[in-house]
């Protein structure tokens, strides 16, 4: 899976996902902050279709010009959809459907 592969998503992982972003927004402490994401990993897992992402999450803004540093640990479950346009398909060439993912900050 390469950086810019945009995955479709079921129904319940985008609700998922929906919840996941309000949580985001009402947790956020910084007001106007830049967010940059560097994947440091992509690991494939026993469990089949799953894959672990570690990756960092860090935030500048007017209160942390330096930058404040997020270690978060993703995982999530894939499967194969139909993709019914060229379009679908050239922005999504594995044809990967996220069934289900957690998000989890590391303490």
């Amino acid at each position: 899976m390469t950086a810019g592969t945009v995955l479709h998503r079921t129904r319940a992982a985008l609700t998922q996902w929906r919840e996941y972003e309000q949580k985001q927004r009402a947790a956020k402490k910084q007001k106007d902050a830049l967010v940059q994401v560097n994947i440091r990993t992509i690991t494939k897992t026993p469990t089949p279709k799953s894959y672990q992402v570690l990756w960092e999450k860090v935030s500048t803004g007017p209160q942390t010009p330096k930058g404040d540093t997020e270690l978060m640990t993703t995982t999530f479950t894939v499967g194969r959809i139909a993709l019914k346009t060229l379009a679908d398909a050239e922005e999504n060439r594995l044809g990967l459907c996220v069934q289900s993912f957690d998000i989890r900050e590391h303490q």
